[in-house]
């Protein structure tokens, strides 16, 4: 019997701009392209080391989110992370997307 790995949570297709800080403080620009209460998936140019704790900025015109976040997947194009801690204000502004989100189309199974 094959193990598949299934998701807690929906992903929501979302478009926003992110900034991955590592714990030496290097900052790096990414896109997001899906959000869910558990995590998000960006592009990025350079690959990321599984397992790798980070900080995950994600910036809208008109709102910002900032949460520990750790890095489950990785290729040289993209990462998929998973949120740790959510600090309330961040919790207030991921359900607002994730609501905006869900009135708008289906959570996506891909990547």
């Amino acid at each position: 019997m094959a193990y598949t790995r299934q998701r807690l949570y929906a992903r929501y297709p979302f478009a926003a701009s992110g900034e991955i800080l590592t714990g030496s403080g290097a900052g790096m620009r990414s896109a997001v392209t899906n959000i869910s209460y558990g995590g998000c998936r960006l592009l990025t140019q350079t690959q990321l080391p599984l397992g790798a704790a980070i900080t995950l900025k994600i910036q809208t015109a008109t709102e910002q989110f900032e949460a520990a976040a750790k890095v489950v997947h990785s290729t040289p194009s993209d990462a998929g992370l998973m949120f740790g801690d959510i600090p309330a204000p961040s919790l207030f502004v991921l359900r607002k997307w994730i609501d905006a989100a869900t009135a708008q189309k289906p959570p996506t199974e891909g990547p």
